[in-house]
């Protein structure tokens, strides 16, 4: 029903592709419901975390309308869901000890390979990636 309803209302309102907003309504669902849902395999639980990049042309296929009705819906559940787009890797890790569950939005993709690769965060982009698996400690 949610996806339905997050189609419905994003496509009244933009004429971007389809599939952008289908995503986004996976990545809003997944970060809203957050570590509360996860599918058991063996020893292992699998939450709905998503690595979501939209590739089409710039201006024409309204990637950044879409992000923005995604980063405003999930906002309105709750604001600290959505994780600050400059940071460090001590101050995310803080950030993250008090609200474990979190989305990044990046209007563009070439803003965080910035913040990835600055001298400070030498270590950041392994730590998400290892965070992604959600590790019982970190």
């Amino acid at each position: 029903m949610f996806l339905e309803n997050y189609a419905k209302v994003t496509s009244d309102t933009t004429d971007a592709p389809k599939q952008y907003n289908e995503y986004l309504a996976y990545l809003t669902l997944s970060t809203c419901v957050g570590n509360r849902v996860y599918l058991r395999e063996g020893a292992d639980f699998i939450h709905p975390n998503l690595w979501l990049i939209l590739v089409g042309a710039s201006s024409s296929y309204r990637k950044s309308t879409c992000l923005g009705m995604c980063e405003r819906m999930v906002m309105d559940v709750q604001k600290e869901l959505v994780y600050p787009s400059e940071f460090s890797q001590e101050a995310i890790l803080e950030n993250m000890s008090q609200q474990n569950v979190g989305v990044f939005f990046y209007y563009e993709f070439a803003s965080l390979l910035g913040v990835l690769s600055s001298t400070y965060n030498m270590g950041a982009k392994a730590m998400l990636t290892h965070l992604f698996d959600c590790p019982p400690r970190y």
